[in-house]
């Protein structure tokens, strides 16, 4: 399950699962940053790490055209979203509205344990050679989330809900974010999220 602004959307059903690991996909570094996921996808398979698979053939459609969106979009500055109406409000403002020119909406994957989704989602961040992603799995940025909303509420740095300011630390430090497991089974952390990107 994986998510970069999570909107359009493909299935990916329970199918063979998978032996590969992201060391066999970091294994490529030298070259990867050069490759589509596509393109990624089909070395694997002929090294013989990966068996094809045509669900997620179906879902690498979407993922290629995610990748190339990426890789055309010009991403501001993270020292424009610190000034008032800077690409922090335009950036949030194009995702929800999905104007022309905006940053690309994402993809969220979904299917059985072992179908692929976290080696497809790996495959599309590490041919991402731009700066400023982050590739993190959802519980660990959830505890990230908390961590930094407790200590903003007691050190008294920011006055009101903390949400907004950290929404703006975050999208300082990454313009891409990719989910490994997202999940959100409890209801603080659903609302939690919900102020996060509205925010």
């Amino acid at each position: 399950k994986t998510s970069a602004m999570a909107t359009s959307a493909w299935s990916v059903p329970t199918c063979r699962r998978l032996m590969l690991r992201w060391s066999h996909i970091r294994s490529f570094a030298s070259t990867s940053s050069q490759k589509t996921p596509r393109e990624l996808y089909k070395s694997l398979v002929d090294r013989g790490q990966l068996k094809e698979d045509p669900s997620q053939q179906k879902a690498l459609d979407l993922i290629e055209e995610l990748h190339h969106q990426v890789m055309a979009y010009e991403a501001p500055s993270s020292s424009e979203s610190k000034t008032e109406g800077g690409w922090m409000t335009s950036f949030i403002s194009s995702v929800t509205k999905g104007s022309k020119g905006s940053a690309p909406r994402g993809i969220y994957l979904w299917g059985g344990v072992g179908c692929g989704k976290t080696m497809l989602m790996d495959l599309f961040y590490k041919t991402i050679d731009k700066p400023r992603k982050r590739r993190v799995h959802f519980h660990a940025f959830m505890l990230d989330l908390h961590k930094r909303m407790h200590e903003l509420r007691t050190t008294g740095n920011v006055k009101g809900d903390p949400i907004p300011h950290i929404t703006k630390e975050i999208i300082e430090e990454c313009w891409l974010l990719c989910f490994d497991e997202f999940q959100v089974t409890d209801i603080a952390d659903a609302l939690v999220m919900r102020r996060l990107f509205e925010s």
